[in-house]
């Protein structure tokens, strides 16, 4: 069909009859009125011209704020935005002044002279064939009290006396309190042997003790 054709006609209404044309159109999508958002429109909210509450409430805050200013300055709550903001500063000055006094030099010590170490003898050669003889050990400590193999027969009441001799500085306070760990750990170990040497332990032992002394 071209251009000059001409469009086909609807059906004649009958005569005596009047026909009534009606034309409805209905928004779809409208953009947000403050922030551009496609807003997808139901049948009955053809009105609505903002997607959110906010954005309702900003557009309403901008369209009511020079009328509210307004009011505000004619009753003096508000101030004109072209009067300069005033503003009272309180300014400090610190003045700092350098004096340079003079340089005074320090008295000079007299220094002590060191004197050269002195020298190391010399080594003389060992002669070959010749070992070194080796130093003698040290003695034990128990021969140095008075203890060891050699002793003679009364160790056992040497030793007695000699603790007895300790007890008595402990309750004395002759004895400081910085050494009772090391007198504690050294009774333990006696204890611990005379355990180990005596049939039945500590507990024959026991019953074998003398009657306090009073």
């Amino acid at each position: 069909m071209d251009d000059t054709t001409p469009p086909p006609r609807g059906p004649r209404p009958a005569p005596g009859r009047t026909t009534a044309q009606t034309t409805q159109e209905r928004t779809l999508v409208r953009e947000c009125a403050w922030c551009g958002t496609p807003i997808e429109l139901r049948p009955r909210a053809g009105h609505q011209r903002y997607c959110t509450r906010s954005c309702r409430q900003r557009a309403y805050e901008v369209r009511t704020a020079a009328v509210r200013h307004g009011r505000d300055l004619a009753a003096g709550t508000a101030r004109d935005p072209q009067e300069p903001v005033r503003e009272v500063v309180e300014r400090h000055t610190v003045r700092t002044v350098v004096r340079r006094s003079p340089v005074v030099p320090l008295p000079s010590w007299p220094q002590t002279p060191v004197p050269p170490p002195e020298p190391e003898p010399p080594v003389r050669p060992r002669p070959r064939g010749i070992r070194p003889t080796p130093p003698a050990p040290p003695p034990p400590a128990a021969a140095a009290f008075g203890f060891g193999p050699a002793a003679d027969r009364g160790l056992g009441q040497d030793a007695v006396q000699r603790l007895r001799e300790i007890a008595a500085r402990i309750r004395t306070r002759a004895i400081p309190t910085a050494d009772h760990p090391d007198i504690l750990a050294a009774a333990g170990e006696i204890l611990t042997e005379l355990s180990a040497a005596t049939p039945g332990g500590l507990d024959a032992l026991t019953r074998r003790l003398p009657p306090p002394r009073h």
